[in-house]
Formats: C-alpha cells, structure tokens, sequence
C-alpha cells in the first residue's frame, strides 16, 4: 500500500535495511518504488502467545499483536520505521463517559477538554515572570475592571 511519508511522526524506531535477494524480481521492484521517492506500508499480525511471559500476567492486555512498518528512502538509503500504532490516522471511538442521555459523547469530550485543559491552563512567555509583579495565571484570575 503506498502512504505519504506524514506517517514518519509515527515512528518509534528506525532500522537501515538492504536488499537480501538482488537477484528476485519482486525485491528489486520493491527497491525501485522505495528509491524513487515513495514510501510503503507494511503491516503484520505478531503471535498472539508470548512464552516469556506467565498466562496470568497482566502485560498481556498491554501488548499489541498487530505491528505497522513503512519503508522509505532517505537519500540514497533504504529504512524501515516501525510505526507506534497499526492505523495511525483513525480515530477511536466516542465512548460514552456519562449518564446524562441529553449530553452526547462528543459534546461531553469538548466541554470536558475545555474545563480540564483550556481554563487551568494559560500560557505566557517564559520573561513573564520578570516582567510583572503579577504572575499571569495570577492576574487572569483577577478581575479586570476597564476605565
């Protein structure tokens, strides 16, 4: 499958990679498309049974059977990144975290990102603090009364 190399953010590891078989047809086609500036996509499914690991532990929840690559180019180099997740551009679901039917998930998500995020947090330049005897967050919170 043939993807933008937007993906590249994704990567938590890269490997350098060549050719093993110079001589098959399919490997030097695959060479080609990569060295002439696009990138595939690689994905396969892990065995689902990890032996170094007890049947009762709890990593297992953790740990993905499913693993994305991408192979591209950098220069005149071929790499393989291991992507962080299988399906790096989808969404995950909107999960009902309340009771209320009136409030859909989405709306709960927003006004949640709102008051947990946007209203504690307020941003000022690093220098703020030496330029005013008033921290921002501080002088936010004061109410302002315009002459």
């Amino acid at each position: 499958m043939y993807f933008s190399t937007d993906f590249l953010r994704f990567a938590v590891a890269t490997y350098r990679v060549t050719l093993a078989d110079v001589c098959h047809r399919a490997s030097t086609c695959l060479a080609q498309f990569v060295l002439g500036g696009r990138s595939v996509a690689l994905a396969h499914r892990l065995q689902s049974s990890f032996p170094a690991l007890p049947n009762d532990s709890n990593l297992l929840t953790s740990c993905s059977t499913d693993e994305a690559l991408l192979l591209t180019c950098h220069g005149s180099v071929m790499y393989i990144h291991v992507l962080g997740t299988i399906f790096p551009m989808t969404h995950p679901q909107n999960i009902p975290l309340t009771s209320n039917p009136n409030l859909t998930p989405g709306d709960y998500r927003i006004q949640a990102f709102i008051d947990q995020i946007l209203r504690p947090s307020r941003l000022a330049p690093a220098s703020a603090r030496l330029n005013y005897s008033v921290f921002p967050k501080e002088r936010g919170r004061v109410q302002s009364v315009f002459p």
